[in-house]
């Protein structure tokens, strides 16, 4: 059995007008929650080929989940998510590979 501890994804952040973040995101020091559903754990970003990304815009991320058993059975390609700070959403994802 392969243990998953995180996944490559695609990663739209929302807007600040649509209640997305007011700044920008800073590759690996960058720790949300991720939800599947009510399924929650924390995680670290990775993002690939840039130092930052902008509200509004997209980027490719590597997620590594701090308590992968929380989402195990949610962890499959093309699953949808949502990046989420406290209780707000700031952006939503699609995985594209599981590790």
């Amino acid at each position: 059995m392969q243990i998953i501890t995180g996944f490559r994804a695609k990663v739209s952040f929302l807007k600040t007008e649509e209640g997305g973040r007011k700044g920008y995101v800073a590759s690996r020091i960058y720790y949300p929650s991720i939800t599947f559903g009510n399924k929650e754990t924390g995680s670290q970003f990775e993002i690939e080929n840039l130092e930052r990304v902008l509200p509004g815009e997209q980027c490719v991320a590597k997620v590594i989940l701090v308590s992968p058993e929380f989402v195990y059975s949610e962890l499959k390609v093309n699953a949808p998510f949502e990046v989420r700070e406290g209780s707000k959403i700031v952006g939503r994802g699609i995985i594209l590979e599981v590790f």
